[in-house]
C-alpha cells in the first residue's frame, strides 16, 4: 500500500512539474497577438531565426510575413523577445525585427508600468 502511494505521489509531482514548466514557457506565447500576412512555411528551430533590433540592420531583401504584438511589464521584454522568436520559427520565418514601443509617446506622461513590444516576422527573398 505504501509503495502504491509513493508511486502515485511521484507520478503526481512529475505531472505537476511537466505542466508547470510547460505553462511557464507557454504563457508568453499565449499573450502574443499574431497577424499572418502570407501563408506559413515549414517550421524551423528558433535559433535559426535571426533577431534584428532595427529594420535597417537587415542587409538582405525580405518580405514581412507576419506582425506580432504584446504588452506586459518592462521586466518581461526579454521573455517576449524569445517568445516572438519562437513564434517566428513556428511559421517558418528567417528573421524577426523586434522592437519595444514607448506607450507614452505623444501623451506627455510616462507609463512605466507597461511595455509594448512589436515584431515583424520576415523571410528573405
Amino acid at each position: 500500500m505504501m509503495n502504491r502511494i509513493n508511486l502515485l505521489l511521484v507520478l503526481g509531482v512529475g505531472l505537476l512539474c511537466l505542466y508547470g514548466c510547460r505553462s511557464a514557457a507557454d504563457i508568453y506565447q499565449r499573450r502574443i497577438s499574431l497577424t499572418l500576412l502570407e501563408p506559413t512555411r515549414p517550421a524551423k528551430p528558433a535559433d535559426g531565426v535571426k533577431v534584428y533590433e532595427y529594420k535597417n540592420a537587415v542587409t538582405e531583401d525580405y518580405d514581412v510575413v507576419a506582425l506580432m504584438k504584446a504588452e506586459g511589464y518592462p521586466t518581461e521584454v526579454a521573455k517576449f523577445k524569445k517568445a516572438f522568436q519562437q513564434r517566428a520559427a513556428d511559421i517558418g520565418a528567417d528573421g524577426l525585427i523586434f522592437k519595444q514601443v514607448n506607450l507614452d509617446e505623444g501623451l506627455g506622461v510616462r507609463i512605466s508600468d507597461v511595455a509594448a513590444v512589436r515584431g515583424e516576422a520576415i523571410v528573405f527573398r
